[in-house]
């Protein structure tokens, strides 16, 4: 009697589809219990956004060992750098009010601090590129496999490869929405706009965050509005203050490390001065009244040297 041992190969989860499948479960946890705490949501977010960054730093390094991939993403980062340093300007420009040419250092500090921007406008456009091609991949898939032909779903998924596909197409606006109100401190506007918006258990999913079940009456209807509307007002005065605080420090940055308390220009001994050309001075003060804390004035320089030569030759008339 001869034993056939059968060859059955086991297949096993990935760790992006065990934490998909966990944030399906929070997802799932938000639709049964109704709360005011979006708790479930944040961890079904954070859940997701876990098993996308794996997949993408995965995707990454089968990219850079390519020549092509290793060209697309050296371009990217410098498209992006350019696109930072530019925005960094920007904001300084918005800080002192003139031109950022005599800023060198805090040019680069503002690049710094706003890198969560920049960091969730990247990931919104990769996660955008990731569900369209899903999408298209998995159309093109089903039409293959009419005609006998067979392609895999997915570099790494060995077992539930659809289901997981769909799972991604599910949570990927889930991750780009709860992304932009991370960093809602950059962009105010899309912040007070998507705050509140995304609830699954309250029967909203809709960006703009007007109610779209026809379960709820309209006395529900009103309240839910007018709740929307005060959480809304709420999280804007939140980004408003958050955005207040970068240009504070932005501001700090300059009247500490970058603004001279002696100048060859003329100055009160409470301003400290920036140069900006051979005839304008940028003089920065404290100012407790103003939301950064600090008070910039352009002004003419008047060298010292005048004003102690005129000094001189008032003594030399006097005598």
């Amino acid at each position: 009697m001869k034993l056939v041992k059968s060859n059955i190969s086991k297949k096993y989860y990935t760790p992006s589809q065990l934490a998909y499948f966990t944030a399906i479960l929070c997802l799932g946890f938000d639709v049964l219990f109704v709360t005011e705490s979006k708790f479930f949501l944040i961890l079904a977010s954070v859940f997701a956004f876990l098993g996308m960054l794996r997949e993408l730093l995965s995707l990454f390094r089968k990219l850079w060992d390519t020549i092509i991939g290793k060209s697309i993403i050296v371009i990217t980062y410098a498209s992006l750098t350019n696109l930072a340093f530019a925005f960094a300007a920007l904001k300084i420009n918005h800080v002192t009010g003139i031109e950022p040419f005599p800023f060198t250092y805090t040019l680069g500090f503002t690049t710094f601090i706003l890198m969560p921007f920049w960091l969730t406008l990247s990931s919104i456009i990769m996660l955008s590129l990731a569900i369209m091609v899903a999408n298209i991949w998995m159309l093109l898939r089903l039409c293959l496999k009419l005609v006998g032909i067979r392609l895999k779903m997915h570099w790494e998924d060995e077992n539930r490869a659809v289901l997981t596909m769909f799972l991604r197409i599910i949570l990927i606006p889930l991750v780009m929405v709860m992304a932009v109100e991370t960093s809602s401190m950059y962009f105010p506007s899309l912040g007070s706009e998507t705050t509140g918006s995304l609830q699954f258990g309250n029967g909203l999913f809709s960006v703009d965050g007007e109610a779209k079940t026809k379960l709820i009456d309209e006395p529900a209807k009103k309240e839910l509005k007018a709740d929307d509307t005060s959480d809304s007002e709420f999280f804007s005065e939140i980004s408003n203050n958050e955005q207040v605080q970068v240009e504070s420090m932005i501001a700090s940055f300059i009247w500490y490390l970058e603004s001279y308390s002696h100048s060859v220009c003329k100055k009160r001994d409470d301003q400290k001065s920036v140069i900006i050309d051979d005839y304008s001075v940028l003089l920065i003060s404290q100012d407790e009244a103003l939301p950064v804390g600090y008070k910039f004035e352009v002004s003419e320089c008047v060298p010292l040297y005048k004003d102690e030569s005129s000094k001189i030759i008032e003594r030399e008339v006097t005598n």
